[in-house]
Formats: structure tokens, C-alpha cells, sequence
């Protein structure tokens, strides 16, 4: 179940560790939660944006909105070579 978070400190979301919030704030690991949270009224009524493990992003002041933060982590090789790999990243077979 999606746990839509209010006031929602960002610390550790960030790369410096800065004391920030969003107004809203939801984790989800699949495709199926993703369409529940753009079928949501916070997702229509706010801006958004979407975040993974923080490391390349610096967040300075509060965001106004609604962070999506994708904790999708399947990788999955589908074809592998001596001139390439082709991954397909969240989705496949389990």
C-alpha cells in the first residue's frame, strides 16, 4: 500500500545531507504502484519529481510538491556479447 508522506525531510535523499522537506513525499518498488501514484489527485494537484538514491542531486531549500522516489533495483541482462550487453532495467521476469 502507498503511504503518501506529508512534510517529509529529505536529508537522506540528498547528497550533502541538507535539511530539506517536500510537501509530499512516496517511495514505490513497481510499475503497478507508479500507476496508482499517477492516478492520484496529490500527483495531479501538485508538481513532481522523481528521485532514486540521491547521490547526484543537491537539494538547497523545501520543495513545493510531490517527491517520487523510484526504488526500482531490478536489473536484468537480456542479451550479452563481446560487442554489447542490453540490460532492461525494473521490469522483465522475476
Amino acid at each position: 500500500m502507498l503511504e503518501f508522506k506529508k512534510n517529509y525531510c529529505l536529508k537522506k535523499h540528498n547528497t550533502f545531507g541538507i535539511d530539506v522537506k517536500a510537501k509530499h513525499f512516496v517511495s514505490f518498488s513497481c510499475e503497478e504502484q507508479l500507476k496508482a501514484i499517477i492516478n492520484s489527485e496529490i500527483f495531479y494537484n501538485n508538481k513532481t519529481c522523481i528521485i532514486g538514491g540521491g547521490s547526484n542531486i543537491l537539494l538547497t531549500k523545501d520543495f513545493d510538491g510531490l517527491i517520487l522516489h523510484n526504488t526500482i533495483n531490478k536489473i536484468h541482462i537480456l542479451e550479452d556479447n563481446e560487442e554489447f550487453v542490453i540490460v532492461e532495467v525494473g521490469g522483465g521476469v522475476n
